[in-house]
């Protein structure tokens, strides 16, 4: 019974893993049809959308395992921590591949004219450029819990913060020439980012919780600020 029980928490920790890796690929795509040209924009927007499919069995999948394993035996301290642990991961990667998926969407449903303006779009590289670097430390240390926490994602986190204010700031300063409309969707746009940044660190204090049991200084906060 023992054995069937480890089988399956492997096959859950393995699942977390595939969603880690389709979440990123699923941002990805979004921030390459955001940032590119009207014409180029709309095929990864929609393989960004269309990526949901997938993501949706990997997370049903993943559901289904968790309740297996809280039905199938009684586990340890060790365990329960890692199954508890791992279904908030779950929801933490749900949360991101949908903001990923408001971003393709913005693209689409505004094609064939670019979402955001030109004077804002190394802005917004800035950002794809910062969460994606915080996505690759989440995989990372997703895969690798032993290797710890690399503390740049703070600094990447706040540096996501930042560019969101200032966007924010932009779209309500007297000279915004570029009109409401693009105001909105800079708002709108700048904030998806600045949530799936916080959820990536949220993601890496649940993994410190499921290896050491106790959350790092500085992700406490974050823990308790996810929407």
């Amino acid at each position: 019974m023992r054995t069937a029980y480890r089988d399956t928490l492997n096959n859950f920790a393995n699942d977390i893993v595939e969603l880690s890796d389709t979440v990123h690929q699923v941002m990805d795509l979004a921030s390459q049809a955001l940032l590119a040209q009207p014409e180029a924009a709309q095929e990864p927007a929609a393989q960004a959308v269309a990526r949901t499919e997938d993501l949706n069995l990997i997370r049903e999948r993943s559901e289904a395992r968790a309740f297996e394993l809280l039905a199938l035996e009684g586990p340890v301290a060790s365990e329960l921590r890692q199954v508890v642990s791992s279904i908030y991961i779950v929801e933490d990667f749900t949360r991101m591949a949908a903001l990923a998926t408001h971003i393709a969407t913005a693209v689409l449903r505004r094609s064939p004219e670019r979402v955001v303006p030109e004077s804002v779009t190394p802005d917004f590289a800035r950002l794809a450029e910062l969460v994606d670097d915080m996505a690759q430390q989440t995989n990372a240390i997703l895969k690798d819990p032993a290797g710890g926490i690399d503390t740049a994602i703070n600094d990447d986190d706040d540096a996501v913060d930042k560019l969101n204010a200032t966007l924010l700031a932009l779209t309500t300063a007297d000279d915004w020439a570029h009109g409401s409309r693009a105001a909105v969707d800079v708002a709108m746009l700048a904030r998806y980012y600045e949530r799936y940044a916080d959820h990536c660190v949220n993601v890496c204090a649940r993994i410190v919780f499921l290896a050491t049991g106790k959350l790092p200084e500085g992700f406490l906060s974050s823990q308790f600020n996810i929407d």
